[in-house]
């Protein structure tokens, strides 16, 4: 369901001169899915005494696919799916911080060390990433929207991450 629930996020038009703010706007809507998913993560990993890995990830594999444009999709530019590319990285930051809080060390270890395997638009083999790849320059936020607005950070998605992290739970 969450994985379907992100199809009503996508968004397009790159080329506008305030596209920026666009991707803001959904980055901000995703936000109870980003704390919905977090508070499954605690429950699961707290409460059972096996969790199927494989499993969650698959999720973050089928999740890294939105960092690229559907196969539908012909006509595009290189930013609109920033707002898909900060939900990879914000979501993959959460879930290792959760295993770490729960001492789940050796759970953290496998999505670490784990390859994601994924298929880009038009192209018929699998690709595949490691952890860092979620971990991808966001171009509209960090560039863009810094010299738009001149705000001279060295990066606004860190900036909007941190301002993000209001949980109690996680410090």
């Amino acid at each position: 369901l969450f994985i379907e629930s992100l199809e009503e996020f996508r968004i397009a038009g790159g080329n506008d001169a305030d596209f920026d703010d666009r991707v803001l706007t959904s980055v901000e809507r995703m936000m109870p899915l980003r704390n919905d998913f977090i508070d499954f993560i605690f429950i699961i990993f707290k409460y059972q005494e096996t969790v199927d890995l494989d499993s969650i990830k698959e999720f973050f594999e089928r999740l890294y696919s939105f960092q690229f444009p559907p196969e539908s999709v012909n006509s595009y530019t290189d930013i609109d799916c920033d707002n898909f590319r900060f939900l990879c990285y914000e979501l993959m930051l959460y879930f290792i911080s959760v295993l770490f809080k729960l001492k789940k060390y050796s759970e953290a270890s496998f999505f670490i060390y784990s390859q994601y395997y994924y298929k880009k638009p038009h192209q018929s083999e699998l690709s595949f990433a490691s952890i860092d790849s979620f971990n991808v320059y966001v171009k509209s936020l960090d560039e863009y929207r810094n010299s738009r607005l001149e705000l001279r950070r060295v990066s606004f998605t860190a900036d909007l991450v941190k301002e993000r992290s209001f949980r109690t739970d996680l410090t």
